[in-house]
């Protein structure tokens, strides 16, 4: 059985790895606090970055080594923000130390991965999740409201996901396929992450193309270069289907005019923007489109939900079934 607090205050967090100044260790041990729960420990080892977490989090604890941390620190709950391919292996020294976890999204490069590390989790009776804060963005929580709650476009049968551009890949360990995962894995995460909340059934079969060698001779990953794009067709036993597309090779984006993610139904069209949506309806022989603003962003929903389970019980919203 899960441990329980008695008070979010009496949560003690930490992350592995951290980042420069207003990095994005910075941004979840501020999420934790604003959900009140308290950062004491930082694990990363570089020794500049370590001295930017004590300088952000006065009396905060820093580590050269994830070991370092779990062995001299008592946080209860530790998130795990490095490269996508270390997910998996911290993740289950944390866990094997009685620590819950939250991992960075992805949450690892394969399902045999995120299996090992669920099965941990429900042995030790300890929280596994994802940080998908964008599943508190305004864009998907207004599409869910109109498409899910209101009809508005009748039953979905179509999710088109869509990101990208011509642009070289940044030559960061996110362009490193061994590392990252693939050009999928990204900003794809996203993307498949709100389709879900607008898709009924189990995953029945899963396809994709992808075109590799373009940008690769450029980067200092050569042959481990990430695809310059790549194109999955999900389906799902409820009979709807998603595409996505994700390219660094593409003259034509169709983000400007088609948002990230078009939406199809038998009554209309629903097309996601970040800041907006527009909704196409059938109108005798022709369509009426008309547009709307989004909803505010509320990602600190995410840790708020975290601290809430742990306090109170409440039903974890990223669950790790969900993130694999």
């Amino acid at each position: 059985m899960q441990k329980r607090y008695a008070r979010a205050r009496d949560i003690k967090t930490a992350t592995i790895g951290f980042g420069g100044a207003y990095s994005i260790g910075s941004v979840h041990l501020r999420e934790m606090q604003r959900a009140g729960m308290r950062p004491v420990a930082v694990a990363e080892i570089d020794p500049a970055r370590r001295r930017v977490a004590e300088a952000e989090f006065p009396g905060i604890r820093t580590y050269a080594t994830a070991g370092a941390m779990l062995e001299q620190s008592d946080a209860d709950l530790v998130a795990v923000i490095t490269p996508h391919h270390l997910h998996a292996e911290l993740a289950l020294q944390c866990l094997r130390a009685g620590r819950h976890v939250v991992c960075e999204k992805p949450f690892a490069l394969t399902t045999a991965e995120c299996n090992s590390m669920i099965r941990e989790a429900r042995r030790r009776g300890l929280l596994l999740s994802t940080y998908h804060n964008r599943h508190w963005d305004g864009s998907i929580r207004r599409a869910v409201r109109m498409i899910r709650e209101r009809n508005v476009i009748g039953d979905v049968y179509r999710v088109e996901a869509h990101m990208g551009a011509f642009k070289e890949p940044v030559p960061t360990w996110r362009s490193s396929k061994s590392r990252s995962g693939g050009i999928l894995y990204d900003w794809g995460v996203h993307l498949l992450e709100y389709s879900l909340q607008l898709l009924d059934g189990d995953i029945e079969e899963v396809t994709g193309y992808a075109r590799r060698g373009y940008w690769a001779s450029r980067l200092k990953w050569k042959r481990d270069t990430n695809e310059d794009e790549a194109f999955a067709v999900v389906r799902f036993s409820s009979g709807q289907w998603l595409t996505l597309t994700v390219s660094s090779l593409d003259a034509n984006p169709k983000m400007t005019d088609r948002g990230f993610l078009e939406i199809t139904g038998t009554q209309g069209a629903y097309i996601m923007h970040h800041d907006r949506y527009t909704l196409i309806r059938p109108r005798g022989k022709k369509t009426a489109a008309r547009t709307g603003k989004n909803l505010k962003n509320r990602w600190s929903g995410f840790y708020r939900n975290i601290a809430d389970h742990l306090v109170n019980a409440a039903p974890l919203v990223i669950t790790p079934e969900w993130a694999r």
